[in-house]
């Protein structure tokens, strides 16, 4: 990590789409994070999910904090993050 740079890193990655792991995606987008995950993990944030061992039904998340692959441009949005 200390040949990455010494600014503070602005990349999050969801390892997965489960509530407990990705529930902070959007204070992060609005923070200026970039966050990257694999394809199944955004098509599963981006359509409803149920867990039926904790009787949970999760909505679909807005599309905007959701993560993009690791190909993906970065967002264009104009947010600029400060530390």
């Amino acid at each position: 990590m200390n040949k990455a740079g010494e600014g503070p890193a602005y990349t999050l990655i969801n390892t997965h789409w489960h509530y407990d792991h990705t529930d902070g995606n959007e204070a992060m987008h609005a923070a200026g994070y970039r966050i990257l995950a694999h394809e199944n993990t955004r098509a599963r944030l981006s359509s409803p999910q149920s867990i039926k061992a904790f009787g949970l039904s999760l909505p679909p998340r807005p599309p905007e904090p959701c993560p993009q692959p690791p190909s993906a441009p970065a967002s264009t949005s104009g947010k600029t993050a400060t530390p």
